[in-house]
């Protein structure tokens, strides 16, 4: 299965970004193809219906797209913002919405999260989901949240310090995978 994982954290150091490396770590020693990238790397700007009008989907939104229709699932890995999704995820879920294909349409996805807080980042869930379901995703109904993510990750890390999480890691990872293996 070809996978398509990206971190949305802009912040070098991000614990999400961390996050993403020890799932594409994980998802590869399972036998899967992962590609991975922060929206960072995208170059989105702040959504604008004039400069839309003007000069049409920007490059870095038309390339986003490509890799999630490319893929035959996604992994989002996104922080919690005030406990929400972060704004750069939401503009640049608004404008993926705007291409001519729709391609989080039947898409399987699932969200995971990390956080430095007790809770992992789950009061965002919810708000991150909304916006993509409404784009037709096939949201997978769990989860992952790693609370004080700042424990159990460092930079160039494949895995999580503890082993039981990494290991519940991994179950969530296979348990997904599983999920979007039924929409090929």
């Amino acid at each position: 299965m070809k996978l398509f994982a990206f971190s949305a954290s802009l912040r070098s150091g991000s614990l999400n970004t961390q996050l993403l490396g020890c799932i594409a770590e994980a998802a590869k020693a399972s036998g899967h193809e992962i590609g991975t990238e922060t929206l960072k790397s995208f170059d989105i700007p702040l959504y604008d219906g004039d400069a839309e009008e003007k000069d049409g989907i920007p490059a870095g939104v038309t390339r986003l797209g490509k890799r999630i229709q490319e893929a035959d699932a996604v992994i989002l890995v996104s922080p919690e913002y005030n406990s929400g999704i972060p704004g750069v995820l939401k503009n640049a879920i608004d404008w993926i919405s705007r291409l001519d294909e729709p391609v989080l349409a039947g898409k399987p996805c699932m969200l995971f999260t990390a956080s430095p807080g007790a809770f992992g980042g789950v009061r965002s869930h919810p708000h991150t989901r909304q916006p993509i379901d409404e784009l037709g995703a096939y949201l997978y109904p769990k989860s992952f949240a790693l609370p004080k993510a700042h424990e159990q990750l460092e930079a160039g890390a494949k895995k999580l310090k503890d082993a039981k999480l990494q290991t519940r890691l991994e179950g969530s990872l296979q348990s997904f995978l599983e999920y979007a293996r039924s929409f090929q």
